[in-house]
């Protein structure tokens, strides 16, 4: 049996269903999950990222859900072309129900009104009454060297979020070993997660850098539709 090695979108475009593994697929298999909270809360150890899919989205995520894909990333912002509308229809047209599926939005320190904002307006268009996981960075996209001056009053707001359940656990996006730390000590909330861009069949320090915090979410690259 030979396997498809072309590009993602590429093989999905001139797929005849020939070798059979989507048909084989429909029954998915229960895949690997990182413990999270002393092992109360099961991460889907592989996940999907939806930025840059645009229109595509509703297509490519029911091909995930087919394929067992339980974890999904998103950014509530138009600017990476993510259509959190398409990821709640795909989840509706493939009957599967949202204690299912582990829902993951990251957002850029934006100040505590407008993240407040942000995630409410993302959680609408998804159609979510929570969020499981949403992972702040710790720099703005402007200032790639410092640490943003809305990161403290972004954080904030998430943990007034936490507080209330509406989103349930919280973490850091491309945040430094110190921060990550800093935040341990300070932080009501606890910091659940540190998600790094990196290609994970190369590992380097990054990852040992997130190990003590128990959970690493791993991405090759910021538009890779694989997390």
């Amino acid at each position: 049996r030979k396997y498809c090695t072309s590009h993602v979108t590429d093989m999905i475009k001139g797929c005849r269903m020939s070798c059979g593994l989507c048909q084989r697929s429909r029954v998915p298999v229960p895949e690997e999950t990182l413990d999270i909270k002393k092992g109360t809360v099961k991460v889907p150890r592989v996940g999907l990222s939806i930025e840059g899919m645009g229109d595509r989205t509703k297509h490519l995520v029911r091909i995930a859900l087919a394929s067992g894909i339980r974890r999904f990333h998103a950014a509530p912002s138009d600017a990476w072309r993510n259509r959190l509308d398409q990821l709640a229809d795909a989840m509706h047209e493939e009957g599967v129900e949202r204690e299912a599926v582990y829902i993951v939005m990251e957002l850029l320190p934006q100040g505590f009104g407008r993240t407040v904002r942000t995630v409410l307006e993302g959680m609408q268009r998804a159609r979510l009454d929570y969020v499981d996981m949403v992972l702040l960075a710790e720099k703005a996209a402007e200032s790639e060297n410092k640490t943003s001056s809305q990161m403290y009053p972004s954080w904030s707001a998430l943990e007034s979020m936490w507080n209330k359940q509406v989103v349930r656990d919280l973490g850091t996006l491309d945040g430094e070993l110190s921060f990550n730390l800093f935040l341990n000590k300070r932080s009501v909330a606890p910091v659940r997660a540190s998600s790094r861009f990196m290609d994970p069949f190369y590992p380097d320090r990054t990852v040992a850098d997130s190990l003590y915090l128990r959970v690493c979410l791993t991405r090759r690259d910021p538009l890779s539709p694989l997390a």
